[in-house]
């Protein structure tokens, strides 16, 4: 059975997915960096503490769980509370072989870096996907002024 540390930082990283998830979805999706310092905002924390927590260099101790809770809306005690993972939604899901490997690969090469690399890389690809996103857009206008 995890421990109350390991059980806040899987929630609090809960959150900062759901934070990623709207970030991108919503309206801001097109600027997709900064997301690790935006998220560090609202919890009203440095993004260099953040990265500590996330790093497993410090924990979550009881005011911190509670200050976050506040601040992301949810109930008392919520962070301290083992939650089952929320369903995946099937479209972000790896549907092929090619696809799995290519997650897997992914996972691998990010798991195995240092936090600087790890930065490096997930610039990387917010970039391209902004890139495309953008193309997309620019696609779909083009097509209706035809």
């Amino acid at each position: 059975m995890p421990d109350l540390a390991d059980i806040r930082l899987a929630n609090t990283l809960s959150l900062f997915d759901a934070f990623k998830n709207e970030t991108v979805v919503g309206p801001a999706g097109d600027d997709l960096k900064g997301l690790d310092a935006r998220f560090s905002e609202q919890l009203r924390i440095s993004a260099s503490y953040w990265s500590q927590l996330k790093s497993r260099n410090r924990q979550i101790g009881e005011t911190l769980a509670r200050q976050f809770e506040v601040l992301c809306g949810k109930p008392l005690g919520w962070l301290d509370a083992e939650h089952h993972d929320p369903p995946q939604r099937p479209e972000l899901m790896a549907s092929t072989p090619d696809e799995r490997f290519l997650v897997q690969m992914l996972l691998t090469c990010y798991r195995m870096n240092p936090d600087t690399v790890k930065n490096r890389m997930l610039e990387l690809l917010e970039g391209e996907l902004a890139k495309n996103l953008g193309n997309g857009r620019d696609a779909k206008a083009t097509r209706r002024r035809r």
